[in-house]
């Protein structure tokens, strides 16, 4: 079962590699957060938006001409997502949309910060977007999401596990093509170590 999924991994890169030869390096962008990184505003929020003039012309750039949350041609998103203990327990990659914020109580259209900082990333760049976003709710910023040069974690216990699971899934999401970077964008040019 791992070997066709390699081999098809594979031949998906080396065909980006030769048509993007010339191309710019992909743009990626890490979202690595608590709940609010999750996102729990709900796409019928959205007619709220449009009511405020300060947000306003954002709202706009938000739904397309039927007032449906509008899906980015240029941003691709790959989020991988926890339980509340702090276990990664799924993943969701394809073209930004609504859907991508928590994936607590699903089908609700939820977004997250992701959701316009793509939009605006898009309309900036003008160029093929990545974001990696790693979310779980009920975390502690100091212990579970603590910079290795912030030095050791000398109140709680260290959570290196959990820290781990996120940089492997930002390193995964780099190195392997599994539809989140499709659309003829080239990989990045620096690997991670």
């Amino acid at each position: 079962m791992k070997t066709p999924k390699l081999l098809l991994a594979v031949s998906t890169i080396v065909s980006l590699a030769g048509s993007n030869a010339m191309a710019k390096p992909l743009k990626v962008f890490i979202l690595c957060g608590q709940s609010n990184m999750e996102g729990q505003a709900q796409t019928m929020t959205f007619p709220a938006i449009a009511k405020d003039p300060k947000t306003a012309e954002m709202y706009k750039l938000m739904v397309d001409a039927k007032g449906q949350a509008v899906v980015c041609d240029n941003v691709r998103i790959s989020y991988t997502y926890g339980d509340f203990s702090g276990a990664p327990v799924g993943k969701k990659a394809g073209k930004l949309t609504a859907g991508f914020g928590s994936q607590h109580h699903i089908g609700t259209g939820k977004i997250g910060p992701e959701f316009t900082f793509g939009i605006y990333m898009q309309k900036m760049l003008n160029e093929p977007i990545l974001l990696i976003k790693t979310a779980w709710g009920g975390k502690s910023l100091h212990t579970d999401f603590r910079s290795p040069s912030a030095g050791p974690d000398v109140v709680n216990v260290p959570t290196d596990e959990k820290k781990g699971s996120q940089e492997s899934s930002h390193r995964q999401v780099l190195q392997a093509d599994d539809g989140a970077c499709e659309g003829g964008s080239s990989r990045p040019k620096k690997r991670l170590p």
